[in-house]
């Protein structure tokens, strides 16, 4: 479920999404944008299994090209940022699951803007 994604706008959603998503699931999804853009990230929908510190099903957005770059947040449950927008043309989002209680998942919008 991994994908590079370079062409914007565009979706991207969890497994099986807007069924429940996959158990044991970890996708890593890279978006590239043209030099000098930004990405924005808009979650449309998001119902994951909540969790004090996110540490069982979560989707983690990373600033960069790769998940060592800096973190912009985890987040589980129902709860989420509307806007999140990268600092360069990089954005690394990861899709991670456990294997109890699977959700709707998650649905996100991205878009390229102007730096």
């Amino acid at each position: 479920c991994s994908q590079d994604f370079t062409d914007a706008p565009g979706y991207i959603t969890s497994p099986q999404y807007p069924g429940p998503y996959i158990a044991n699931s970890h996708c890593v999804w890279r978006i590239i944008a043209p030099e000098n853009y930004v990405i924005r990230l808009d979650i449309l929908d998001m119902r994951l299994q909540d969790h004090v510190t996110c540490a069982k099903d979560y989707v983690a957005v990373h600033d960069g090209s790769d998940v060592a770059s800096p973190l912009i947040g985890r987040y589980c449950g129902f709860i989420h940022p509307e806007l999140i927008e990268s600092t360069s043309n990089h954005m690394t989002i990861l899709f991670h699951s456990d294997a109890q209680f699977h959700k709707r998942g998650l649905k996100a919008l991205y878009r390229f803007l102007k730096g």
